[in-house]
């Protein structure tokens, strides 16, 4: 997977969180289109693009990566780490996996999603 944006590689950050289990609450989608959409890396989108962005590239997480009753599986997100180190700076991986630990946090972190934020953790901070 790349990402020819910083936007892009969020988006996909974003993703695997929220499918990282088959919840999908509405205090993630909320979180997702209210604190996340606000960050500076999306500043240049109005709201129908960042809307177009994120079915994008969770529709590449999927065709890419795959679900299992309807969860993404973990190991996608070593991969997405390594593509985003590509496209962000250091300060922009931090801010994009403290995006990731709040993301999860919205409706209470469920162990999948501990999973998946270790493994980002891992590959951001490499």
């Amino acid at each position: 997977m790349d990402f020819d944006s910083p936007a892009e590689a969020f988006a996909a950050i974003a993703g695997l969180v929220v499918g990282a289990d088959a919840v999908g609450s509405s205090r993630e989608r909320d979180y997702l289109f209210g604190d996340v959409r606000s960050l500076a890396v999306f500043a240049g989108l109005d709201d129908a693009a960042y809307a177009g962005l994120v079915a994008d590239v969770v529709g590449r997480l999927v065709d890419e990566f795959g679900t299992e009753e309807g969860v993404l599986a973990p190991s996608a997100a070593a991969e997405v780490a390594a593509a985003a180190c590509a496209v962000l700076d250091e300060d922009r991986r931090i801010q994009a996996l403290g995006m990731a630990r709040s993301l999860a946090g919205a409706d209470g972190a469920a162990a999948a999603e501990g999973d998946v934020l270790e493994r980002l953790r891992i590959g951001l901070e490499g």
